[in-house]
C-alpha cells in the first residue's frame, strides 16, 4: 500500500521519449515548458540515464549518421546541427570527428544534384553559387572548390 509518489516529470519525459530521441538539454527544456518542478526534472533525468533511455553520446552518433547518410550534410553542418539539438560542444566535435562515412562521395552527389538545377544559370555564376551551396551544406571549402572545378572541366564524370 505504500506506493511511492509518482514523478510527473518522469511520466512526461517517457511520453516524449516514446515518440523520438532527445538530448538531455532539450529534454530538460521541454519538461521546463510544462512548469514541472526542477527537483522532479532532475530526478527524472537521473532515472532515465540509469535506464539508458537518455544518452547524449548515443543520440549524437545516431543523429550524425542520419544527417551524413540521408541528408548528405558535411561535417561542419553536422557539428552545428548537433549543437542546436543541445549536444555539448566537446561531444559534438568528438562525434563529428569520428563519423565513419565517406563525405567525398556525398559531396559529389550533392554537387551533381545541385548543378542539375542550375541548367539555366549563366556559367560564370554557377561556380560561386555552387561553391556557396556546398559550404552551407557543411563541406570543406577547399574540397568543394576542387570537386567543383574538376566537375566543371569534365561534366560527364
Amino acid at each position: 500500500m505504500n506506493e511511492p509518489k509518482k514523478n510527473p516529470a518522469l511520466t512526461r519525459a517517457l511520453n516524449l521519449l516514446s515518440k523520438r530521441s532527445y538530448s538531455e538539454k532539450r529534454l530538460r527544456e521541454k519538461l521546463s515548458e510544462k512548469d514541472l518542478e526542477l527537483r522532479d526534472i532532475d530526478a527524472a533525468v537521473v532515472r532515465l540515464k540509469d535506464l539508458k533511455f537518455l544518452d547524449d553520446a548515443r543520440f549524437a552518433q545516431s543523429l550524425s549518421r542520419e544527417m551524413a547518410e540521408f541528408r548528405h550534410f558535411g561535417p561542419r553542418r553536422i557539428y552545428m546541427e548537433l549543437i542546436k539539438k543541445g549536444i555539448p560542444k566537446d561531444l559534438a566535435r568528438e562525434t563529428t570527428d569520428n563519423i565513419e562515412y565517406s563525405f567525398d562521395e556525398s559531396l559529389e552527389e550533392v554537387l551533381k544534384k545541385y548543378l542539375k538545377k542550375c541548367l539555366n544559370v549563366p556559367r560564370e555564376k554557377i561556380f560561386n553559387r555552387a561553391l556557396g551551396y556546398m559550404v552551407r551544406r557543411g563541406f570543406d571549402f577547399g574540397s568543394s572548390r576542387d570537386k567543383l572545378l574538376l566537375y566543371l572541366k569534365n561534366p560527364e564524370t
